[in-house]
């Protein structure tokens, strides 16, 4: 080939110039570089040197060349000229029309930890090929053979005269990733990933308007119904189960198997004796520590042993250990870490211990109600994790047909989820499951039947054309918007698991004086919904932390609401978040109740609550197993109850307001300790208003009617568009604890919105009149360098949850009802106080409030300390742990036999983002 001018651009050259100089790249990491980088797979990934040369190797040169194939064939789809005519009356028209490739711009390819080589090189090809500059973001563990690579691609791109930065690599650690910001960059066009389903799943939910394609793991699984020769079957399984411990994206993790057992031409084998037979062949290749590490993989991650053992003990309490994960000395890295696997049998009960990816030698054997069930645990697994790989042993035709319909291409169910990888595999034929939709924005040029070799490059060329019928460009749906989600990252993560702790890893000394059970509630998903996700949207899970003379226990459960109930059943998400529009087919639960918001001790049980309000959720604080509605009462049957409706610690009353769209748009009541209705009253609003709390006293109720609510016009045209009215007043309610609607008095204040009170109390005004005195944490509303009202802007800031409150007092004066006003403190933002709560209602002179963060992205609210006030001394301080440390809210937990008002603990999470785990 001849040199080029440094000057030529790469988007210029022809692409057999193209080809021919990546085909110069892979020559050159075959002749020169092959075995250098198997040894660079195998001391940063942990694979055996065999296993490093084949998947890291040779088999990714293969996968390079194989991507160079289609995209010429790609590129070469697309015609130079074309000639249209067309006869207009007397008229010939003619047209001659020219067709260009058009690169797209910079791919940036995310290189895996396991095989960093295998899907980035035929990315970096594919992408190449078609004239777009690639950024290699290698994983931090495995950078050595990444960089191998790219100073190849250097070496060859210079000796053919272009520009060797073609090819950069940018690199990071854990502590500090970069892999968000290059999928975000504006000038970054293409994504290719292959790693976590977790970060895959983001990548496919944020990348827009770039192209993402990702390759992600999932719950692979394997049905064993019958066989003709049972022990060769569970060899061969064994094999599977073992290579590469298990830390690769194809590795069978479920074995599906019928309660009867495994159907032999000598008869059926019992379930036990199966599961037993297959541990023994794993333990048969990993018994002799020389044969193991040429099978097995080190373990790359501390974090997979730690997950070993938490399965290890999970499956001992909840089924059996068929086989004990052991370490072993590596024969030739003294130093390893290693581990042979770990074998559970379990019930299918026990979902939320193998129902999604256990990254790692884990394996489970499920005990199934027969054949049919077998098969269909496996295609939930499918259709509700994804996976890359399903087996089906079976001598029997028609239950491998059956198996076809359910996992194979043409007879998929049409219920996956979107940008997830489905696969079957029967008789060594892996194939790719169809989405259950078209993905706009991603016509395909080219079909392939194996995942195997997974084609990265179908629009890594502009097509030349990508119109709808409409005549609007195609574009790629951002289900989750188009910010990044920080409430889904860190320490908002979802927790995954349902887990009963002793946690005994503790800095400091737990305090003996503390006793009883501090329990928070908080949105945790269980399903991926298909919509665009808010920090409010996740399923309550409720996280218990029991103290007992030193001693410290841990407990997290869902509210079994009854939406979940029915997602659970059902294997998905079946309601869209608040971003989205409500199910119009169900009138009776347009919007899902999560009951994720708020969380109370009344009549025995504890009680979950929805911001949005409604039915109140009782679960039982032993145990956090859900009881059942709070709707004894026949009027409480689909109220919408507000989350912060209060708890009369001294009379045991709940006290609680309802709000909705249809006149009377409130409503209020008490129940007495024993759960009996015994007040209930409408309060006529003006129109349909967003309340968010109350406030209690011993003789009186302060409800809400604040002026940010609906655009009325927008309302009417059946739109939800906030709006804030600032010519109106606030409104407080004063409502006697058992009065009648004729006694509500209504006092006025300066407009504003608020989420939660501190406290309330009745003081005497001096003159024989009872003053409430409310305190609580409104918005600082903004306003521009003028000092001028940002009217449209307030009702973003609550859209982006971008937060900016100070610490406030109201005094409503029920003699002159006249209403007094002052700032307590407007230098810090601060949110969600806190009191002794035995204390409500009454005249308290703390409030433990929470130091709120300010963020330059929407919808990334952080709680970086604490804000105790002293209302006595008009005074506070401020608490915090470091610019890394984030906290949750922190109640306020009175020692045992405590005297003063202050006489106690503050009780909450921290997540510290250095360490990457809560304390």
């Amino acid at each position: 080939m001849p040199l080029r001018q440094p000057s030529l651009r790469w988007a210029d050259a022809s692409a057999e110039t193209r080809i021919g100089v990546l085909m110069e790249v892979l020559d050159t990491l075959y002749r020169e570089h092959l075995f250098e980088i198997a040894q660079a797979v195998m001391h940063t990934a942990g694979q055996s040197y065999n296993m490093a040369y084949a998947g890291s190797g040779v088999n990714a040169l293969d996968r390079g060349i194989e991507a160079l194939v289609y995209a010429h064939q790609a590129m070469q789809a697309v015609t130079p000229t074309s000639r249209w005519e067309r006869q207009f009356g007397s008229t010939q028209i003619a047209l001659d029309k020219t067709y260009r490739l058009v690169p797209r711009g910079v791919a940036v390819c995310f290189s895996c930890a396991s095989f960093p080589t295998w899907n980035a090189w035929p990315s970096m090809m594919a992408s190449l090929a078609t004239g777009n500059a690639v950024i290699v973001k290698p994983h931090p563990a495995t950078v050595l053979p990444m960089a191998i690579s790219v100073r190849v691609f250097h070496e060859v791109l210079a000796r053919a005269g272009f520009n060797a930065n073609l090819v950069t690599m940018a690199l990071d650690t854990t502590a500090e990733p970069i892999g968000k910001v290059l999928v975000k960059h504006p000038k970054t066009a293409i994504v290719d990933f292959t790693g976590s389903v977790r970060f895959g799943q983001w990548v496919e939910q944020n990348a827009h308007p770039a192209l993402s394609f990702t390759e992600t793991a999932g719950c692979n699984t394997v049905v064993l119904e019958s066989v003709e020769d049972l022990d060769a079957a569970l060899r061969s399984l064994a094999t599977t189960l073992c290579m590469f411990s298990a830390q690769m994206c194809t590795s069978p993790q479920n074995i599906y198997i019928p309660a009867e057992g495994v159907k032999t031409p000598q008869g059926t084998v019992a379930l036990a004796e199966v599961a037993r037979r297959l541990a023994a062949a794993v333990a048969g290749l990993t018994g002799d520590a020389k044969k193991a590490s040429m099978i097995l993989a080190t373990i790359q991650s501390p974090q997979t042993l730690a997950l070993l053992e938490q399965m290890k003990q999970e499956g001992a309490n909840r089924g059996e250990v068929l086989l004990q994960p052991q370490s072993y000395t590596h024969p030739d890295f003294s130093n390893a870490r290693t581990t042979t696997p770990l074998m559970l049998k379990v019930g299918k009960s026990e979902r939320d211990l193998y129902g999604e990816e256990r990254f790692g030698p884990i394996s489970f054997v499920i005990a199934c109600d027969d054949a049919q069930d077998a098969l269909h645990q496996a295609t939930n697994d499918a259709k509700q994790f994804g996976g890359l790989t399903a087996f089906l042993y079976s001598t029997d035709e028609s239950y491998i047909s059956a198996g076809r319909t359910r996992l194979c291409p043409r007879g998929c169910p049409a219920h996956h989820q979107p940008h997830r990888s489905h696969a079957a595999e029967f008789c060594g034929s892996l194939q790719r499951l169809p989405r259950d939709r078209p993905e706009p924005g991603r016509q395909r040029l080219a079909d392939q039947p194996c995942l195997c070799s997974r084609p990265l490059l179908h629009h890594a060329i502009a097509p030349p054309c990508t119109y709808g019928p409409n005549g609007r460009h195609f574009l790629k749906e951002n289900t989750m918007g188009f910010n990044e989600i920080p409430v889904l990252n860190g320490g908002f993560e979802p927790i995954e698991q349902e887990l009963t702790l002793e946690l005994t890893d503790i800095e400091g000394e737990v305090p003996k004086d503390l006793t009883g059970i501090y329990v928070r509630n908080g949105p945790n998903r269980r399903f991926e919904a298909p919509g665009r996700y808010h920090w409010f949207d996740g399923d309550g899970m409720l996280h218990a932390v029991r103290f007992e003379g030193g001693k410290v226990q841990y407990q997290n459960r869902w509210v079994m609401t009854d939406s979940l109930q029915e997602e659970l059943a059902a294997g998905s998400a079946l309601w869209q978040g608040i971003k989205d529009p409500p199910r119009k087919d169900r009138p009776d639960m347009p919007m899902k109740n999560t009951s994720n918001t708020d969380v109370k001790f009344y009549a025995g049980n504890l009680v979950s609550m929805w911001y949005l309000g409604g039915a109140v959720y009782q679960v039982r604080p032993g145990d956090l197993s859900t009881v059942g509605k709070l709707d004894m009462d026949a009027r409480l049957k689909g109220l919408p109850i507000s989350a912060h409706s209060k708890v009369d610690e001294r009379t045991g009353e709940f006290l609680f307001f309802a709000y909705g769209k249809e006149a009377p748009y409130m409503h209020y009541g008490v129940m007495d300790r024993h759960g009996a209705l015994k007040t209930f009253m409408p309060v006529q609003l003006p129109g349909p208003r967003l309340p968010h709390d109350m406030a209690i006293t011993p003789n009186y109720t302060i409800v809400h009617d604040l002026p940010l609510f609906y655009d009325m016009d927008a309302f009417a045209a059946g739109r939800h568009k906030l709006k804030f009215h600032h010519t109106l007043p606030s409104r407080f309610g004063v409502i006697p604890r058992h009065g009648t609607p004729e006694q509500i008095r209504w006092f006025e204040a300066s407009p504003t919105y608020m989420y939660h009170v501190s406290n309330a109390w009745e003081e005497d005004d001096g003159q024989g009149g009872i003053e409430i005195v409310m305190t609580g944490t409104p918005f600082r509303l903004p306003r521009d360098e003028r000092g001028k009202l940002e009217v449209e802007r307030f009702p973003k800031m609550l859209a982006n949850l971008e937060h900016d409150f100070m610490f406030y007092e109201w005094r409503f004066n029920l003699r002159t009802g006249q209403t007094k006003e002052r700032v307590i403190d407007d230098i810090v933002n601060q949110e969600f106080p806190a009191i002794n709560s035995w204390m409500q209602g009454y005249k308290t002179r703390y409030s433990w409030n929470v130091l709120m963060g300010r963020s330059n992205q929407a919808e990334d609210p952080r709680f970086c300390g604490l804000v105790p006030h002293d209302l006595e001394r008009n005074s506070c301080t401020s608490y915090h742990e470091g610019v890394n440390k984030w906290f949750s809210e922190a109640p306020f937990a009175p020692k045992d036999n405590w005297k003063e008002e202050d006489d106690g603990y503050l009780v909450g999470f921290m997540w510290d983002d250095e360490k990457k785990r809560p304390t």
